[in-house]
């Protein structure tokens, strides 16, 4: 997807958004034999070919960047995409990497640079293949709200937001399944649940 414009923290979600028949996970389905078919006929779904992908991400100390972050193999693992990421350097890297005429397949900006370069050509006007996105359609469907901050005033899509994540570092929470299943554990639904499990777990394993 040239010169697309999404944002980073919502990729996985959007190639995940392409499942069924935009999948690109490989899969044998049989169909149920038909009066004009044989009790042997099958259809088999291709395996999507291997693509590589570009993303410009922001650089922070907080998140150093590692080629051998899970969530590239996931994404490999689902679609048969590689991520290659690369890191801005400074507030113009946006700029300079639109300016380039080499940008990045994929890139994390901010409304206002989507707005901006968006009716320049610079972006792809997602609206256009929400079809190929349909947990994303589905989602702009029950949020309107997301959906309107997301359009332009001509109806164009130039980016997705990462509505509802909050500000700063979103941290992921990650547990020992064995030491809970060992401990009879169960994983917490509450943040009053995440406190009995930290002391039950403090106390099992000191």
């Amino acid at each position: 997807m040239k010169n697309g414009a999404l944002v980073f923290t919502v990729i996985t979600a959007l190639l995940a958004g392409c499942t069924g028949k935009e999948s690109g996970t490989s899969s044998t389905s049989t169909l149920t034999p038909s009066a004009t078919m044989g009790a042997t006929a099958t259809t088999t779904v291709k395996p999507a070919e291997a693509a590589t992908l570009r993303l410009l991400t922001e650089l922070s100390s907080a998140w150093p960047v590692k080629k051998d972050w899970a969530v590239w193999k996931w994404v490999k693992e689902k679609t048969n995409i590689t991520i290659n990421q690369e890191t801005q350097t400074g507030p113009e890297s946006l700029a300079l990497a639109i300016a380039s005429g080499d940008m990045p397949d994929l890139m994390s900006v901010f409304p206002p640079d989507a707005q901006k370069y968006g009716p320049q050509g610079a972006f792809l006007d997602l609206s256009k293949h929400l079809d190929k996105m349909p947990n994303l359609k589905s989602f702009l469907v029950s949020r309107p709200d997301v959906a309107q901050r997301m359009t332009s005033p001509g109806g164009e899509m130039y980016h997705v937001l990462n509505d509802g994540m909050g500000v700063g570092n979103q941290t992921v929470y990650f547990y020992r399944d064995d030491i809970f299943k060992k401990h009879s554990l169960q994983e917490p639904k509450t943040w009053d649940e995440v406190y009995i499990n930290c002391k039950e777990t403090k106390g099992a394993v000191p």
